[in-house]
């Protein structure tokens, strides 16, 4: 079963209980945000149009717009509520105030489209949740995972969470890592052609580097 983490449960409450207002969704990349709302939408089970700015070339305002219309299409075939996932919504020029515009005809309509935006540069959103969208939206905070997290979904260590980071995709290349890790640190000590050692101050450098190639 996939692992689901506590902000899974948090983002679904939200949606529910406070249909006015657009939910945004603030973290740095790889920690699971776009996993974390694909889950938050299978246990909404509504009908959804999600789409992704991630793009080399970014899209312009207009792209807000042609998504929002695919979710007014869905709405009146099911009529019923349509989750709109808009990602990394920050690489749109001028997406808070198509946002903000959109919404206002929404709340006119009495629509169901329920909205959430979600973003990886906290600075770029910040200004257009101040701007445009002030007092209009229900801000959520996805961060790094902590260590409980990645030992209940993962089994590691207090030790593996120290090394790799609270970023689930290190998991990927933490065998490797740790291969690396074995396979340079006898070359390093070589390379240095350390003598023997005969001061105290010496010996503790020793041991620091010693620590220090454990970690690499």
């Amino acid at each position: 079963m996939e692992f689901e983490r506590d902000s899974v449960v948090q983002w679904v409450m939200g949606l529910r209980e406070m249909p006015q207002f657009p939910q945004i969704v603030i973290g740095p990349r790889q920690v699971g945000k776009t996993t974390a709302m694909r889950q938050a939408a299978d246990r909404l089970d509504w009908p959804r149009v999600v789409a992704s700015a991630d793009e080399s070339l970014p899209p312009g305002a207009e792209w807000v717009e042609s998504q929002w219309r695919l979710a007014r299409v869905k709405e009146a075939a099911c009529q019923g509520p349509v989750l709109l996932v808009l990602d990394e919504i920050q690489k749109v020029a001028g997406w808070s105030e198509v946002v903000k515009r959109l919404w206002d005809e929404e709340q006119a309509r009495k629509g169901r489209i329920r909205v959430v935006l979600l973003g990886s540069s906290a600075l770029q959103l910040h200004q257009g949740m101040t701007e445009s969208l002030a007092g209009r939206y229900f801000l959520h905070r996805c961060t790094h995972w902590m260590w409980p997290e990645c030992e209940k979904a993962f089994g590691w260590s207090l030790e593996d969470w120290l090394v790799f980071g609270g970023y689930p995709r290190t998991r990927d290349v933490s065998a490797r890592s740790v291969s690396n890790r074995r396979r340079h640190k006898a070359p390093i000590s070589k390379r240095l052609n350390i003598c023997p050692l005969t001061s105290g101050l010496h010996v503790i450098t020793l041991r620091t580097l010693n620590r220090s190639l454990n970690w690499i």
